[in-house]
Order: structure tokens, then sequence, then C-alpha cells
């Protein structure tokens, strides 16, 4: 059950990055501008990687599917030495960011919105973005199923509830009246506000369905290289 739209985005350390700042993909392959360790996720998903490459390789962003794999992986050939971390999960994007293992890099924006609110110098660019669906299922047999159905029901009975929780986390909830309900400049900092909605990449959801076990395989063989 879908919860929350977040995005995948370009996140860079603004003390690094004071002046002159990284905005697309195209400025994270530009390590003469914008140099220093970055970082990209590997894990059992790597579409959003490859389409980086390809706008960051000037495709057009209405342009990018069906995806062109092995195109992206050249492209990635020429950024992979200044790779410093291939983060697994949210919780090493943050600590990778904190540790200073990367000043740029491919990070979900509720982690970015986690390193805002512990102060960190962090800022995200939405040009590029990727939609994702954050969603809650309900283990079968689990210890608590009823609690677990209670708890969506509330969640979803209650917009803000649901306005609450977008605010602290920078994402769209599911319901118009949570919308409504959050701040104006909450509603400002979501993947779906005006200026952020027109930066974010429309995907082909059937394609990388019927395509993931492909991109996967082509990901594990060039990661290992």
């Amino acid at each position: 059950m879908r919860i929350t739209f977040n995005a995948t985005l370009l996140a860079f350390n603004t003390a690094r990055f004071s002046s002159t700042k990284p905005r697309s993909w195209a400025d994270f392959w530009d390590t003469a501008r914008f140099p220093g360790p970055r970082a990209l996720p590997s894990f059992n998903d790597p579409w959003r990687v490859f389409a980086a490459a390809l706008l960051a390789d000037g495709v057009p962003a209405d342009k990018l599917f069906p995806l062109d794999i092995d195109r992206a992986l050249k492209k990635l050939d020429q950024i992979k030495p200044q790779i410093q971390l291939w983060w697994r999960t949210g919780d090493q994007s943050q600590q990778g960011f904190r540790n200073g293992e990367y000043v740029i890099g491919m990070i979900w924006g509720t982690r970015a919105s986690a390193l805002k609110a512990e102060a960190q110098p962090v800022q995200v660019s939405y040009d590029g973005a990727f939609m994702l669906a954050d969603t809650m299922q309900i283990l079968r047999n689990g210890p608590n199923s009823a609690g677990a159905d209670a708890l969506l029901k509330f969640y979803l009975d209650n917009p803000m509830v649901q306005a609450k929780l977008a605010e602290r986390l920078n994402v769209t909830p599911p319901s118009v009246d949570a919308v409504a309900a959050m701040s104006e400049a909450a509603r400002a900092n979501i993947p779906s506000s005006a200026e952020a909605f027109q930066a974010i990449v429309k995907h082909d959801t059937a394609w990388i369905a019927a395509n993931q076990a492909k991109m996967l395989d082509a990901w594990n063989v060039w990661i290992q290289q």
C-alpha cells in the first residue's frame, strides 16, 4: 500500500560547493568543475543509475526509455574511479555523507531530509530526479496483523497525520487533503511541488518491470569488473 511519494535525487555538500553548485547529472559527471568523491547506490534496482548516466550523456529526459544499457555503462565507466561509496542502504548513504566519504551523490530524498534535520550541510536538486512510491505491507501470518491493519487505516483515514509525516520527511502524502493541510513552506519542498515536478523524470514503469532481470544482470557484471 502506497503511503508517500519520495524521490531519488542529486545531493551535495554545500560547504564543499558554496558558490557554483551542481544541479544536474551532467554536473555529477563533471569532475573538473565539481571535484571530490562521489556516491551511487548499488543494489537490485539499477535503472535510476542507468537513467542518470544517460541524462549526463545528453539523452533528453523524454527520450530515456527504453534505456540504452550499453550506452549507460560506457558513461558509467567514466565516473567509476570517482565513486568512493556504493551504498546499499539509506543509512549507509547518510553515514557516508556525515563521514565525508562523498561530497556529491545520488540519495533518497528522505535521507537528505534527515541529514538536513541534523544540520548537515546538504542541499538537493530535483533536476533529473526520479519519483518513487514508499509502500507499507502487512506480513502474512504476522504476530499482530490486526494491529498493523489498524495502524494503516488510521494513517490513511487521517489527512492531518499524513501531513505531519510528510512535513517531517519532505515527501508527498497520499491524499490531496493532506497536501492541503501542509504548510506552504513544506509543500514547496516535496516531489509534487510545481517546481520539482517539472524537473522530475517521468519513467516507464512497464519497461522497467519487464527488463528488471536484464538490467540487474548487466549491472552485476559491470560492478564486479
